[in-house]
Parts: structure tokens; C-alpha cells; sequence
């Protein structure tokens, strides 16, 4: 079976790949995340595909690629949990060693850390999305550097103007711990994941129609669904509402808003209207 697998080295050095232009090597790579290739790729070469990946959608995002480093499983960021997470001060994308190699990811349970099998089933899912959905975190900080703003990248500001730096660490440990959703409603964390998931299904949507049917798309996509499910209920539950996920994140960025004109002194409507001003990144 190890003579199947696909020389992904060689593969990247090629001349056929290396003269394609940057969208048709993204389509190239996104390629092998289907399961009738992924399975050909030995776990030692994954962390190959990712790099490749990223330097591809640094190209595409008009940024500088973030170095892949694989950090030991005990290690932590800021004293939080992670399996995957961009350090946008070292331009790097870290990923637990034991996600990459053989699926293991961290939860929360009763407020303790465990370590569960959690992406085995459809890890070339779940890093696909990872390398997506941190990507998109990098290109904000990229947006942010030069004072090129979309709605997406107001809206986080005003969020990052209502807490000091210092103040936020923390409470991101303890929605993280506590309240999840409340850490996933922070806006660059919603739109992150909004981009990365549009961008994940869109793909595969046509992959499939290309290499058949993938087992591990729709088992991803229902694990996706059951995590906003699960983050929909505990929110409507605690606030006694009945909104949807969108709405779920309307009714922060208001409460960011407001937050934001008390420190300011400033009026809603004001900013409001400078929120008109701006298009949208993620269409």
C-alpha cells in the first residue's frame, strides 16, 4: 500500500504544478484534501500540503504566507487551549502535533481540558478548514497593518475598543472555559469561521461532482452543524430568545456598539453610519 501513496514532495516540485497560475494551484490542492486522494498522502507529508496551501492563499489574499510550526501537545498559547492558531506577532500558523498526526484534538468537559478523538474521522476536513479559517485571521491582521478596512474589520474594531489587551486574554480563557459561543460571536472569530466554511463547502460542492462522492465532507459539515447547533441553544437559553445563528451574532455586535459609545461618548446612529460607508469582504 505505501507504494500508492502520492509523492506530495515531488508532487510541489514538478514542473505541471509549478507553472500553474495561483487559482489553479489552489484548485490543484484542495484536490487532495478529497478522501480519494488524502488517503494517499502519508501522515508525514500533511504538514507539506498545509505550508503549500497557505504560501497559495497568501498569493491570492496579497499578504505575506505564515511559517506552519508543529508544537508539542503539551504546549500552550496565552495559557489557552488550542489545536490549531495563528501568532499573528511571528507571522506562524501552530498546530498540535497530535491533531496533525493522528486526528486528537482538546475540549472542554465540566471545565477541564480532555483529550479526545476528535478529528480522526475527517481530518483532512478539519485541517482543511483550520488552514482556511486561520488564513482569514491572518489576512485581517494583514487589512489592519495598513489601514484598509472592510465592514468585517470595523466591526472588529469596535469590539477590540470596548476591552484593553490585557482584559481580553483573560476573558477569552473564561468564554472559552465557560461561555464558548460568547468567544466564537468576537467578530473576526464569526467571520473566520464564516469564510473558511463558504469556502470549504463551495470547493467540495464541485470536487465531488468531479471525484465522487466524500464521506468525510458531509460528516464534517454535519459536525459543523451540530457545534452551531449546540452554541445556538446554550445562547437562547441563557438570554431566553429564540434567534437564529446570524441573529445570535447581531445581538452582539449591537451590544458591542453600545458598549463602544458609552466609552466614546459617542452616538449609535453615528456609528451606525459609519458602518454604511464600508463594503463587505466576505460576499
Amino acid at each position: 500500500m505505501k507504494n500508492n501513496f502520492i509523492n506530495l514532495e515531488k508532487y510541489l516540485s514538478s514542473q505541471k504544478y509549478r507553472e500553474q497560475d495561483y487559482l489553479a494551484k489552489e484548485n490543484s490542492l484542495f484536490t487532495l484534501f478529497h478522501i480519494n486522494f488524502w488517503q494517499f498522502i502519508d501522515s508525514s507529508e500533511r504538514h507539506l500540503l498545509l505550508e503549500e496551501l497557505e504560501n497559495v492563499l497568501a498569493i491570492k489574499q496579497k499578504r505575506s504566507p505564515y511559517k506552519l510550526v508543529i508544537k508539542d501537545n503539551d504546549f500552550q498559547h496565552n495559557d489557552l487551549i488550542f489545536d490549531f492558531c495563528c501568532n499573528y506577532n511571528q507571522k506562524e500558523f501552530w498546530v498540535r502535533k497530535e491533531m496533525i498526526e493522528k486526528g486528537y484534538g482538546q475540549i472542554i468537559q465540566n471545565g477541564k481540558i480532555k483529550i479526545i478523538n476528535k478529528y480522526q474521522n475527517a481530518l483532512n476536513m478539519s485541517l482543511l478548514h483550520n488552514i482556511l479559517h486561520e488564513g482569514y485571521h491572518a489576512t485581517t491582521n494583514n487589512f489592519l497593518d495598513k489601514n484598509d478596512f472592510y465592514l468585517e474589520h470595523i466591526e472588529y474594531l469596535i469590539f477590540l475598543n470596548t476591552i484593553s489587551e490585557k482584559d481580553y486574554l483573560k476573558w477569552n480563557q473564561e468564554q472559552i472555559f465557560n461561555k464558548i459561543y460568547k468567544y466564537k460571536m468576537i467578530p473576526d472569530e464569526f467571520y473566520a469561521e464564516k469564510y473558511s466554511i463558504i469556502n470549504l463547502v463551495n470547493h467540495f460542492q464541485k470536487l465531488e461532482k468531479m471525484y465522487g462522492y466524500d464521506y468525510t465532507f458531509h460528516s464534517y459539515c454535519n459536525y459543523l452543524d451540530l457545534n452551531q447547533m449546540k452554541d445556538l441553544n446554550s445562547f437562547n437559553n441563557d438570554y431566553n430568545l429564540d434567534f437564529n445563528y446570524q441573529e445570535m451574532y447581531d445581538y452582539f455586535l449591537n451590544s458591542y456598539i453600545e458598549k463602544y459609545c458609552q466609552i466614546k461618548n459617542c452616538s449609535k446612529e453615528s456609528v451606525e453610519q459609519i458602518l454604511k460607508k464600508y463594503k463587505r469582504y466576505i460576499n
